[in-house]
C-alpha cells in the first residue's frame, strides 16, 4: 500500500511539475501545490505511507524505496533550480528538509482541521495555499 501511494504521488508531482514549463522555480512551486493537494485528498494514505517509511517495524523494504524514489524528485528539481541559479549552492537534500516540513506540516495540520476561531487552517483557500507554497520555496533558499 506505501509503495502505491508513494508512486502515486511520485506520479502526480511529476506530472505537475512537467506541466509548469522549463523554469525551475516554476516546477518547484507546481510541485509544493501537487503535494498539499496530493495530502489533502488522501489525508489518511498519506499519514499511512509516512508512517510506514519511518517504521522498521511497520513499513515495507519497497515502501521504504518507493518514499525514496518520490523524494528524489524533489532532489532533483532543487538540483535544477540551483544550477540555473535560482537557489543558492550545496547540497539539495539539506535544502529539502525545511520545504517539506513545511509542506507536510501544512498537510498535517490540515488533517487535523482549523484552529476554532482563529482561520488559520483554510485549506481550500487559494490564497493560503498560495502563502504556503511560497513559504516552501522561501524554505529552500
Amino acid at each position: 500500500m506505501t509503495a502505491v501511494g508513494f508512486d502515486r504521488m511520485a506520479g502526480h508531482l511529476r506530472a505537475a511539475a512537467d506541466a509548469a514549463g522549463e523554469r525551475p522555480l516554476d516546477r518547484l512551486r507546481a510541485i509544493a501545490r501537487a503535494y498539499l493537494d496530493f495530502g489533502f485528498r488522501n489525508t489518511g494514505l498519506h499519514q499511512v505511507m509516512l508512517r510506514e517509511v519511518r517504521s522498521e517495524a511497520e513499513g515495507s523494504p519497497e515502501g521504504r524505496a518507493a518514499g525514496l524514489r518520490a523524494l528524489e524528485l524533489l532532489v532533483e528539481e532543487i538540483a535544477s533550480a540551483q544550477a540555473a541559479g535560482e537557489l543558492p549552492e550545496g547540497p539539495p537534500s539539506d535544502r529539502l528538509l525545511p520545504a517539506r516540513a513545511t509542506m507536510h506540516g501544512f498537510v498535517q495540520l490540515a488533517a487535523l482541521g482549523p484552529l476554532p476561531g482563529m482561520g488559520l487552517l483554510e485549506t481550500d483557500s487559494e490564497a493560503t495555499v498560495g502563502r504556503v507554497v511560497e513559504a516552501s520555496i522561501r524554505a529552500l533558499r
